[in-house]
């Protein structure tokens, strides 16, 4: 959490500093407009503010589900293993990132954010012990007769249970915007690299988000688009956890690792943006799916 702070404390002050800048630079003179921009100026067409730094926040919820649950031991023996898993095993994430976007185009924008994560992971997935003895010995080590018989035998083993991983996360994707009057079209592609404290491996999730919307003018409070749409989430992570087993020569130690993936990829999201015409937007979105609860909010400052 103290890395989520700091990087609040760091970001407002990056806002507030641009936002002064930009209104230092507003009696300048201004540059010959662009190929671009002499287009929209024919059609009637206002373009956005070239660039925009911003804070967002992205939370959501999901059920998660474990496609493959591996099975390793230190002297070097390696497989898969049968297990069951719960209906009730769930991701919560929370990351807060600091995003730089630029138009590269009248309709394509590309945008970087870096920030931090804090998550929670829990899930219900069981192993039966023996399964685990016969893996590192001799499964006879779990019959009702054998002697000494290992109490593992008897032993359900929870295979991850429940974590908070924590760390940076980055983000690098692309916007393409289409518009006729006051309707648009919006398709998103972003792909984010979370390097999480507890995980084996990077979190990566790629994200497809298309939406459609139109825009309300506020006369002079600036623009309101409402708009509906889609989330496509495909994420991907690995945790593991080690255990010591008894076998005929001692103890070895069995390491779990389970390959986690979001159980339902799609859900449905309703959001609104105010442009307030002054430099800053302030953007609100709602997600809901089948397993997938989820609550965007950013606030950017756009500057030529």
């Amino acid at each position: 959490m103290k890395s989520v702070r700091n990087l609040v404390f760091s970001s407002v002050a990056c806002l507030a500093a641009l936002g002064t800048a930009a209104a230092q630079e507003s009696g300048a003179e201004a540059e010959e407009p662009s190929l671009w921009e002499r287009l929209a100026a024919e059609r009637n067409v206002t373009l956005p503010p070239r660039y925009g730094v911003g804070l967002i926040y992205v939370g959501y919820s999901h059920d998660i589900r474990i496609d493959e649950l591996r099975i390793a031991s230190d002297d070097g023996r390696r497989g898969g293993i049968d297990f069951v898993e719960s209906d009730d095993s769930e991701m919560t994430n929370r990351q807060l990132q600091l995003r730089a976007d630029a138009w590269l185009l009248p309709f394509l924008n590309v945008f970087a954010q870096v920030g931090a994560a804090d998550n929670t992971l829990s899930t219900n997935v069981s192993v039966d012990g023996e399964d685990i003895v016969a893996f590192v010995g001799d499964e006879s080590r779990c019959a009702p007769d054998a002697s000494p018989r290992p109490a593992l035998c008897d032993q359900t083993f929870t295979a991850v249970g429940k974590q908070e991983p924590g760390g940076e996360v980055y983000t690098l994707g692309a916007l393409l915007a289409l518009g006729r009057g006051s309707y648009f079209a919006l398709g998103g592609l972003a792909y984010t690299w979370a390097d999480l404290d507890t995980a084996d491996a990077p979190m990566e999730t790629l994200a497809l988000s298309p939406r459609i919307g139109r825009r309300f003018g506020l006369g002079n409070h600036g623009e309101l688009a409402v708009y509906v749409g889609a989330l496509h989430i495909d994420a991907h992570v690995e945790f593991s956890r080690s255990a010591t087993v008894p076998t005929p020569n001692g103890s070895t130690i069995v390491t779990l690792t389970a390959d986690i993936t979001n159980k339902d990829p799609w859900s449905y999201v309703l959001g609104t943006n105010w442009d307030m015409q002054n430099g800053w937007n302030l953007q609100a979105e709602l997600g809901h799916g089948a397993s997938r609860d989820g609550f965007i909010a950013s606030l950017t400052r756009r500057f030529p």
